[in-house]
């Protein structure tokens, strides 16, 4: 890899101010019923197209699953696996009781085998500030572990290695299958944790990311919507400035002195006032008991 490449994850970094630093261990806790498989594919395909190697760690998925959702993606798979610069790493098959036919895979997901497998070939490893090691799914090692022995494993083992290598890895684990104490000791470890899910209490249902926390890099916390494209890329969706033009729409309404402050047109305060007994109207069923400044105040949808 060319020293001057300038390696940046995608997605994740759109939501960083602060570029995520090599030798980084991240978390992304995700809904069942999120695109994690699809945005972990596409923060993989973004990291290999900036010259980045990749290795995709798949033990929810059939590897071949995983191939053809690069190939949409517009990657020279064959290619890219005959340079070593894409390894699929085939945890899958094993999970059904067969043996892998692929060049890399494990054969047991026991977690004293995998941190004899780790001792072994991947912390020994010199500085890969070029690698980037995506697990899509770690809570698959609960079916064949008890709890204590899988989370040592990725405390000592999966964690400790993206510092030791001087690499990047981001783990997935779904929420709400493990007890909160398992949550809390991965979170503690890791230095970022992400959040995927599905709003499906909006209409239509909305698919949403956010960075939970991120140690010493400044970062956008707030939920941002992300949408599958036609070859199934993620991309975050465009930010509405809808919720901060009404935000000041509201200030406004509430406390007109605020004109000399923010030297405001009147033609805008009259827009102003406009919106918010639009809004007023909108509302005035659903929030009869409040005067109309409460209303106006209310939150807006989306913002």
């Amino acid at each position: 890899m060319k020293k001057d490449v300038d390696l940046r994850i995608p997605l994740i970094d759109e939501l960083t101010v602060d570029p995520v630093p090599v030798g980084s261990a991240l978390m992304v806790e995700f809904d069942p019923t999120s695109q994690w498989y699809a945005a972990s594919m596409t923060i993989a395909a973004g990291w290999l197209r900036t010259g980045g190697t990749v290795t995709y760690s798949v033990n929810a998925q059939p590897p071949d699953s995983v191939r053809t959702q690069f190939r949409r993606l517009g990657l020279d798979v064959p290619a890219l696996e005959k340079d070593e610069r894409l390894v699929i790493f085939d945890g899958y098959t094993v999970t059904l009781g067969r043996k892998s036919n692929e060049k890399y895979a494990a054969q047991s997901l026991k977690a004293a085998d995998l941190s004899i497998t780790y001792s072994r070939e991947v912390m020994q490893a010199g500085p890969v500030p070029e690698l980037l090691t995506i697990v899509d799914n770690v809570s698959t090692l609960a079916r064949f572990n008890d709890e204590r022995a899988w989370i040592e494993f990725l405390l000592t083992r999966g964690i400790p290695s993206a510092f030791l290598t001087k690499s990047t890895t981001i783990a997935g684990i779904i929420t709400g299958v493990h007890p909160d104490s398992v949550y809390k000791q991965l979170e503690a470890a890791a230095d970022g944790v992400i959040d995927l899910k599905l709003d499906a209490a909006s209409d239509p249902p909305r698919n949403l990311i956010r960075i939970r926390s991120m140690r010493n890099i400044r970062f956008d916390g707030r939920w941002r919507e992300i949408k599958p494209g036609e070859n199934f890329d993620i991309t975050l969706k465009p930010q509405s400035t809808t919720g901060r033009s009404l935000y000041i729409v509201r200030i406004i309404f509430l406390n007109t002195n605020l004109l000399k402050f923010f030297r405001v047109r009147p033609e805008f305060v009259r827009f102003a006032h406009f919106r918010c007994s639009k809004l007023m109207l909108a509302r005035r069923g659903e929030h009869a008991s409040l005067p109309p400044q409460r209303v106006c105040a209310l939150p807006f949808a989306g913002q």
